[in-house]
């Protein structure tokens, strides 16, 4: 249930990245945080999970 729902936000951030609406797209994955910030997520989870945040 959970890889679904990772599936399904990383769906969600490809559409938001191609959105000529949205100035920022923030999501724990290549491009959507700064590298410090992934490589301490990445260090203590599995995958990427699916909460999401955005500016118009």
């Amino acid at each position: 249930r959970v890889e679904r729902a990772q599936q399904n936000a990383r769906r969600v951030v490809n559409f938001l990245l191609r959105n000529k609406h949205i100035n920022q797209v923030f999501f724990p994955g290549p491009g959507g945080c700064d590298p410090t910030s992934l490589a301490i997520h990445w260090s203590q989870s599995k995958g990427s999970g699916s909460v999401i945040s955005l500016t118009t």
